[in-house]
């Protein structure tokens, strides 16, 4: 039987709060699946299509004109960045809305596992800024599956 990472980090945990959580703590999937229970899929799935279709439209100007200087060009591949992150989120969000997470709370979760997933999606939220990063981190953690029990 698998266990979640929140199930084994419960074992970790003696009590009190838990740390703050780390880029190497982010779960995409399970973090995603914690939003879509809490705000719905089509909410999830709207919010980040949305998002990346116009930080692409926003990237597509400082990409395709070669004229531009460095230092625009740069605004571009952070723009571009950030719409393949949205990109990333959008796709583990379709995946796990076909797997049949609902809008409903998890009633199995403690208050500590809840104020974890809490701080993960703040993290991811802070992450997505960064280009490329959420879709390094989906990727690696999409073809590490199975090492990762």
């Amino acid at each position: 039987m698998k266990q979640s990472s929140l199930q084994n980090t419960r074992r970790k945990w003696k009590g009190g709060e838990p740390s703050q959580p780390s880029l190497f703590d982010i779960n995409i999937k399970e973090t995603m699946s914690y939003d879509i229970k809490m705000h719905g899929a089509r909410f999830i799935i709207t919010e980040f299509f949305i998002a990346s279709i116009l930080s692409a439209a926003v990237a597509l100007p400082y990409l395709l004109y070669p004229h531009v200087p460095s230092s625009t060009c740069s605004y571009g591949v952070f723009w571009f960045g950030f719409s393949l992150n949205c990109l990333a989120i959008l796709v583990q969000s379709l995946s796990l809305s076909r797997q049949g997470i609902r809008k409903e709370p998890d009633l199995t979760l403690t208050s500590l596992e809840i104020s974890k997933l809490r701080r993960l999606t703040v993290l991811i939220g802070i992450v997505i800024v960064l280009p490329f990063a959420t879709l390094i981190i989906s990727l690696y953690q999409t073809l590490h599956r199975g090492t990762r029990q």
